[in-house]
C-alpha cells in the first residue's frame, strides 16, 4: 500500500500537467488496471491451487492477434474473430 501511495505521490509531482488525474486520464489508466486485474487473479488463483502454467502471459497476446488479424485483414466481424480466438486457445491448451 506504501508503495502505490508512493507512486501516485511521485506521479502527482511529475505530471501534474499531463491530465493524468483528470477525469479522462482517470479512466484511461483504471481500465487498463482492471484488465490486468482480472488476468493477475485469476493467474493468483492458479498459483495458489499449484496448477499455474507459464503461458498465461503469452496466451494473452496470441488470443489478441487472433482477434485482431482477422478483423483487420480479412474483415471477419468480432463475433468471429473472437470464436476464432477462443477455438484457438482451447486447442493450444489441449
Amino acid at each position: 500500500m506504501a508503495g502505490a501511495i508512493l507512486v501516485f505521490i511521485f506521479f502527482g509531482i511529475t505530471a501534474h500537467g499531463s491530465g493524468m488525474f483528470a477525469a479522462d486520464g482517470i479512466m484511461n489508466w483504471a481500465t487498463v488496471s482492471a484488465q490486468l486485474m482480472i488476468i493477475a487473479s485469476s493467474a493468483a488463483l492458479l498459483m495458489i491451487g499449484g496448477e499455474f502454467d507459464l503461458s498465461v502471459g503469452s496466451m494473452v497476446g496470441f488470443a489478441g492477434m487472433m482477434i485482431a488479424i482477422p478483423m483487420v485483414y480479412f474483415h471477419w466481424s468480432a463475433a468471429a474473430s473472437t470464436a476464432f480466438a477462443f477455438a484457438g486457445a482451447w486447442a493450444s491448451a489441449s
